[in-house]
């Protein structure tokens, strides 16, 4: 059941949705861009909100479905600011590398898949919205959204 705060925070909000609509389209499994490319883009604060009111459980899976596609969208941005913040926290400036790259593109594999919200939501914007709950490495945050992924599709 949703609190009134809830649904001041989302998705009976129109300027809410409006925000999600106006984010540029994801595009699944293209290569990282550099850092230097990607800060220029900033989640709308009504978007950053949403995904941290997702992350602390005000919504449940069954809230999320009428605006899944633009909800995933976000995602996606989200994801790629996450990891590219990451790289450039620890003075990383060189080409991205393969390895990276690889994982990278499984991520955006497995959340393309996603037609429905994961019953791993809540988690997934927990890793990429709530620093305190997130890994400190690079790998470490790739392997957290790997595995909360990969439990949506029925993978080991």
């Amino acid at each position: 059941m949703q609190t009134n705060e809830a649904k001041s925070l989302g998705l009976h909000d129109e300027s809410i949705v409006s925000s999600l609509k106006e984010l540029p389209a994801y595009e699944y499994g293209t290569s990282v861009k550099p850092c230097a490319e990607i800060e220029s883009l900033v989640l709308p604060e009504g978007v950053e909100g949403l995904l941290l009111a997702i992350a602390q459980g005000r919504y449940n899976r069954e809230d999320l479905c009428g605006h899944w596609l633009l909800i995933r969208n976000a995602l996606g941005w989200k994801m790629r600011l996450v990891l590219s913040a990451s790289f450039a926290s620890r003075g990383y400036v060189g080409p991205v590398t393969s390895d990276f790259m690889t994982r990278e593109k499984t991520l955006d594999d497995l959340l393309a898949l996603q037609d429905d919200p994961p019953f791993t939501i809540q988690r997934i914007c927990e890793i990429l919205c709530v620093e305190n709950t997130r890994p400190s490495a690079t790998h470490k945050i790739i392997n957290g959204l790997e595995r909360v992924l990969q439990v949506l599709i029925g993978e080991p």
